[in-house]
């Protein structure tokens, strides 16, 4: 092997090396963390950490998650939380921030977390509460007595009408075509019948 052919080895391994560095970090970074209701619970119960809970779909499901004797968490829109970043820019007042919206399935809280990536926020203080807006609707019909779900437009609890048709809208059943499509035939089989079953609620 001569010397051409030995620094041009070395040089595409470098590259190769640089490259997969590089790769790993940014997927690392825009890799956001899922949490549970439990957790949820527990952000809106605490008296001792800062946490903010952010609807991310706020100008169009105007509803915020709570809880019954909800202690000093701050439930904000999308709107509300860009006009309380223009004071604390890089949340140094803040333990949590949690993003949630649709449900499962949904995008929009990743779609917002690069966003706010993208401003040079601490990111690692930004979680996601993948349930979701859907999830929360479910446990607050069967839990009313802990489980809220809140009214943006009235800023008042919302009703059983209310909840169970957030619960049904956000049920987003745009993975659903995937799982019909799915190599898995009894996969494809439950998906029809899972859908019929909520259609006809």
């Amino acid at each position: 092997m001569n010397k051409n052919n030995l620094y041009c080895i070395i040089l595409v391994s470098v590259i190769v090396i640089i490259s997969l560095y590089f790769v790993k970090n940014n997927f690392k970074k825009n890799n956001m963390e899922n949490i549970s209701p439990y957790v949820m619970l527990g952000a809106l119960k605490n008296k001792n950490k800062n946490v903010i809970l952010v609807n991310v779909l706020s100008e169009k499901i105007p509803y915020l998650i709570g809880c019954n004797q909800q202690a000093n968490t701050l439930n904000l829109g999308a709107k509300e939380f860009e006009e309380y970043l223009k004071n604390d820019s890089q949340l140094k007042n803040v333990d949590i921030v949690i993003l949630y919206c649709a449900s499962w399935s949904c995008g929009a809280a990743q779609n917002y977390y690069n966003k706010l990536q993208s401003k040079g926020l601490p990111m690692d203080k930004v979680v996601d509460y993948k349930g979701a807006l859907h999830e929360w609707s479910m446990y607050s019909l069967i839990f009313p007595e802990l489980f809220s779900i809140n009214n943006l437009s009235t800023n008042e609890r919302a009703s059983d009408d209310e909840i169970k048709k957030l619960a049904k809208d956000m049920l987003h059943t745009y993975k659903l075509k995937d799982e019909k499509v799915s190599q898995n035939k009894i996969i494809g089989e439950l998906s029809v019948t899972g859908e019929q079953l909520v259609n006809n609620l």
